[in-house]
């Protein structure tokens, strides 16, 4: 299980505040002026345990973790039987078992290593001079009974101190089972960045060749005409440069145009289409414009990409169909948004495969919206496109 640095050490802080507050509660109690022969074992188990927080083998083998969870608990024990104190790491332990172990062994490890405790526990009080010593008088209190023995109450005290970590074991896979769902969400998150990226990209391509890339087109063929003319016939020249120079102006226009409509944050289809239309006609004054715009109000998203599908069909009917009369129908219905685009062209074989960047474009940017579009076309009679968009 991977961790970060830092939950690293935040939980190798706490361990060192669990050894702080039994070193001070042991000199605060004066725990070493009765005993003071234990204040060397004390030393050393301290050192040995500060030197094993330092070291945290969650990303080492199995056996290495297993390894250096039992050496952790084996001291724990032994210092339990020397009454030197610590017990409260027991805790502690058993928190790092579960990031370092499989959950099976979790639970044998904290039932070997509670009943470990418990039995060092008992062994260091039934062999130790001042604890029997002091057993003695609370018997002689009556404080407790006179047939007690550190291991008569062995397994109540077992089966309490297990069940108490096996709580902690729970709660900590709790945050576990919490931590890993946020990492997936985290991974899930960054799919969806680098899909919007990826849909952001091709947006950027769409917009590109929506915008400039028929114009483009022409330029560099009128450029090329020009270079060719120009020692030949010079005025023909000049006049294919005026045309060049209003296709640059077209350009321009466009990508501002292009520009103005991503950032329009109040974007009015009922408003940005008939102005679209009205220039189209402009720059194609051959063509009749009949349209129908009734729209509810959208979003900027949908806007935008409605605005975009007309404006690439407007573009494939200029340069392909040759058409006389567009009609465009715009409307909504209790479960759709509809768009109808027809021509009086030259239309195409609906049985071939036509799979010009255009179209493609059309297509994509309806099913960004999780839309339909049906395109119907009969030879010299024309072509019909219908987008459907969910409301």
């Amino acid at each position: 299980m991977l961790l970060s640095r830092q939950f690293i050490w935040i939980f190798r802080g706490a361990e060192w505040l669990v050894m702080l507050s039994w070193i001070l509660s042991a000199f605060i109690y004066n725990q070493f002026k009765t005993t003071p022969h234990l204040l060397l074992a004390f030393v050393i188990f301290g050192v040995a345990f500060f030197v094993l927080s330092l070291i945290f083998p969650v990303n080492r083998p199995l056996w290495q973790r297993r390894l250096y969870l039992y050496v952790q608990m084996g001291l724990l024990v032994a210092a339990q039987v020397m009454l030197v104190g610590f017990s409260t790491l027991f805790l502690v332990f058993i928190v790092k078992a579960c990031f370092l172990l499989r959950f099976k062994e979790v639970i044998l490890f904290t039932c070997i290593s509670g009943l470990g405790f418990v039995l060092g526990q008992a062994w260091g009080v039934s062999t130790s001079t001042i604890a029997q010593e002091m057993l003695t008088k609370l018997k002689q209190c009556e404080l407790v009974s006179s047939n007690f023995s550190p291991f008569s109450d062995l397994a109540p005290g077992l089966a309490d101190f297990i069940a108490f970590n096996a709580l902690i074991v729970l709660l900590n896979y709790i945050l576990r089972a919490e931590r890993k769902s946020r990492l997936k969400a985290e991974a899930l998150t960054q799919e969806i960045e680098a899909l919007a990226t990826t849909l952001e990209r091709t947006r950027i391509a769409r917009e590109i060749h929506d915008s400039l890339g028929h114009t483009l087109t022409t330029l560099g063929v009128k450029a090329e005409l020009a270079q060719t003319i120009r020692d030949s016939n010079p005025e023909k020249a000049l006049q294919t440069l005026d045309i060049i120079k209003q296709l640059v102006d077209t350009c321009l226009q466009d990508v501002r145009h292009a520009v103005k409509t991503m950032r329009e944050e109040d974007f009015d289809l009922n408003v940005a289409l008939p102005i679209l239309l009205n220039e189209f006609q402009v720059s194609a004054r051959s063509l009749q414009i009949r349209y129908s715009i009734e729209l509810p109000n959208l979003s900027l998203h949908i806007s935008h990409q409605l605005y975009c599908i007309v404006q690439e069909g407007l573009t494939n009917i200029r340069k392909h169909a040759g058409a006389k009369t567009i009609n465009l129908n715009a409307y909504a219905t209790p479960e759709y948004i509809i768009l109808n685009l027809e021509d009086d062209g030259q239309g195409f074989d609906d049985n071939k495969v036509h799979d010009g960047f255009g179209l493609r474009g059309m297509r994509e940017r309806v099913k960004l919206l999780s839309g339909e579009i049906q395109i119907h076309s009969i030879l010299n009679q024309g072509t019909s496109i219908q987008v459907r968009i969910p409301r």
